[in-house]
Formats: structure tokens, sequence, C-alpha cells
């Protein structure tokens, strides 16, 4: 344990890091206010602004494994202890930046969305409920992408950009011959009504569940046999 809180704090360190998501997307947010203040209708103006801090996070969580992993190898930490210390700060860093969305959707409800009807931290229906239950909204898929971001970290330090690319190409390839197949049986409309039919929770909190395990799971396998 006391390895895995000594890798903790060395990503704690570099607190810088953790300034950037919640930057970015204030710095979106203030465009995107700006933008509809100058717009003068009536109209409801949701956007896809808040996607910039979880598209941030992905990059972090990416890079606290190609720059700290061989640091803290070095100095003793285990795979395995480096491997939960990050988990542990992913984790964390996911609750309070989703503790913080919601507070910020609490507001822009209270306020009418910013005095301009914005819905930049509510823009989509599983986000309109004021249900603490709505932090899972933005828990579960940010701790996703922050996975996501360490299983390609690992990945990086294992295979260099090659792993990258191998990974983008076949990417490509599962969802391209997705998207073929199912044109081909012409079943678009029973797959919008599938997820038409899911409760916001359950698309958001529960079936997201699968891919993070599953990349948890492949992060821990590779990250044991990359070299610091």
């Amino acid at each position: 344990m006391n390895r895995v809180l000594s890798v903790a704090r060395i990503h704690a360190t570099a607190w810088v890091a953790f300034v950037w998501p919640p930057a970015i997307m204030a710095t979106s947010f203030l465009i995107n206010l700006a933008l509809f203040a100058s717009i003068s209708d009536a109209r409801a103006h949701a956007t896809g602004g808040i996607t910039s801090i979880y598209v941030v996070v992905l990059i972090v969580a990416s890079q606290m494994v190609t720059q700290v992993f061989s640091f803290a190898v070095g100095y003793g930490a285990t795979r395995r202890a480096f491997y939960l210390g990050t988990g542990l700060v992913l984790l964390v860093q996911s609750l309070v930046y989703s503790l913080g969305l919601y507070v910020l959707k609490l507001i822009e409800h209270a306020t009418d969305g910013w005095g301009v009807q914005l819905g930049f931290f509510d823009p989509l229906p599983l986000t309109h409920s004021q249900s603490p239950a709505q932090i899972l909204v933005y828990f579960v898929p940010m701790l996703l992408l922050s996975i996501m971001g360490m299983f390609l970290g690992v990945v990086a330090k294992r295979w260099g950009s090659n792993g990258i690319l191998a990974i983008s190409l076949g990417a490509l390839i599962l969802f391209g011959g997705a998207t073929v197949l199912v044109t081909w049986a012409g079943r678009w409309a029973a797959v919008g009504t599938w997820f038409a039919n899911q409760p916001g929770l359950a698309l958001t909190a529960g079936w997201t569940l699968i891919p993070l395990l599953a990349l948890a799971y492949g992060a821990y396998g590779l990250l044991r046999r990359a070299t610091p």
C-alpha cells in the first residue's frame, strides 16, 4: 500500500496536469457563453463544449504512463504498484471533476442557462435530471476515458507510435466493419430504437462499464510486460 500511495504522490507533484482539463473546459465555456450571448433569440442553446474536459482527461492519463512510469519504477515502484497508484489518482480525479460538473449543472439550471439559455453542462436529455445519481452520468464516462488514456499510454510505452497506429487501425476496421454490416442488414432503425429505450443511467453508467473493465484489465496485462 505504501508503494501505491508513493506512486500517487509522484503524480500529485505534477499538479499542473490536473489544472489543464478544467482550464480548457472553462475556456470553451466562456467562448460558448460569449457566442450565445451575442445571439438575440429566445431559443435554448445546447453545445458539446463539455466534451473538451473528457478529451483532455484522456490525454493527461496517457501522459501519466509515458512520462512517469520509468521514473517510478526506477525509484523502486513495482508495476502493480504503479498501476494501482495511477488508477487511484484517475479515480479520484474523475470523481472530483464529476462532482464539479454536477454542481455547475445545478447552477446552470438555477440561472436559466447562465442568463442566455445555454446548455453547456446539461447538453443532453440524460443530463437533465437534478438527482445526485446524475453524478454517475458524468463520472463513469470520465473514468472510462481516463482508463482508455492509461491503456493508450501503456501501448505507447511498450510499442511506441506503431502501437498507437495499430490500435487506431484496429478501431477503424472494427467500427467501420460494424457500420457496413448494420447498413447492409438495414438495422439502423433497430439500433436507434435500442438506444432510445435505454435509461440514461444504463447507457452512461451501465453499459460503459464493459469497455472500462476490459481496458483496465488490458492495461494491467500490458503494463506487466512493458519496458521501463
